[in-house]
């Protein structure tokens, strides 16, 4: 097994690390193995088809592996909840990882550290503690890595943000203002048939707070169908113009709750990145939009 061009990760050594759950003892044990056989695709792949390597990675580790029922309760509890953290974030913010393999440095324990407080920070976004989904406690997950790594990353000078819940953001206006409409009132009625359009097909619910929906879809989809539904908005001509990817997910962050950090959010509502609902070499993406169009049919 591979690790560095110069340093290789004995065979066996790695599967014992595997098969006695090692490598999910933590976050930095489980990018250790990620970055292993990363690197092993990278430098002995026949087919030079690393670039392939994170979806097959997040396919083959949404579950729980055989070999983790050899182990004792206890060991067995604590690596299952490192496998489901590391689900969770793969399905919802997989291009943090992406980022990670990217760098020149990968392979350096710095690259490492950091992306672990990316994590941090983004769990510091979260707007609630327990995920409605699947249940996993987010604060929990935050407090394990604050007291884990905080003296590695002031070893590395690195600071853990303490910013505004992902939702508590800047004052960008009201949603209704992108739609069409004669005035005030009659936008505000198009942004409400929305929501009840949403609320019906079971992609939002109450949040608890005023004016603030939570979003169901997350751990299906996630990210794309929001912006599938923007995307739709926008070619059927309910929306005025066109706006920056920022100013939209600002604009959903004032009453749409969801897990996703800032940076992936807003990414989806790039040109780029919404011209691939068209159909163009896209079949998923041109699913969601049809869906997308479907619901909105009604507007």
């Amino acid at each position: 097994m591979v690790l560095h061009e110069r340093e290789r990760y004995p065979l066996l050594k790695f599967l014992f690390d595997e098969f006695s759950g090692r490598f999910f003892e933590n976050e930095l044990t489980w990018l250790n193995r990620m970055v292993i056989l990363y690197h092993n695709r990278r430098t002995l792949s026949i087919h030079d088809d690393e670039e392939h390597f994170l979806q097959e990675f997040v396919s083959k580790n949404k579950g729980s592996s055989f070999y983790d029922y050899l182990l004792g309760q206890t060991a067995r509890k604590k690596v299952q909840m490192t496998r489901l953290r590391a689900s969770y974030l793969l399905i919802n913010n997989p291009e943090m990882i992406h980022n990670l393999l990217i760098r020149d440095d990968y392979g350096m324990p710095r690259a490492r550290y950091e992306t672990i407080l990316q994590i941090h920070n983004w769990l510091e976004q979260t707007p609630y503690d327990l995920d409605p989904d699947t249940g996993l406690d987010l604060n929990a997950w935050k407090r394990d890595i604050q007291n884990r790594f905080a003296h590695k990353f002031k070893a590395l000078g690195l600071t853990p943000s303490k910013g505004a819940l992902l939702g508590c953001i800047e004052d960008v206006g009201q949603f209704s203002d992108m739609f069409k409409g004669v005035d005030q009132q009659e936008r505000e009625g198009k942004f409400q048939k929305l929501i009840g359009c949403l609320t019906e097909a079971d992609w939002i619910a109450p949040a608890g707070e005023p004016e603030k929906f939570q979003f169901r879809k997350a751990a299906h989809g996630g990210r794309l169908w929001i912006a599938a539904l923007y995307y739709a908005l926008y070619q059927k001509q309910h929306i005025k113009d066109s706006h920056t990817a920022s100013a939209i997910a600002g604009l959903f962050n004032t009453w749409l709750v969801h897990p996703f950090s800032k940076e992936s959010f807003e990414k989806v509502f790039q040109p780029e990145e919404q011209s691939k609902f068209a159909g163009r070499g896209n079949h998923q993406r041109s699913r969601y939009a049809q869906e997308c169009f479907l619901l909105i049919q009604n507007l």
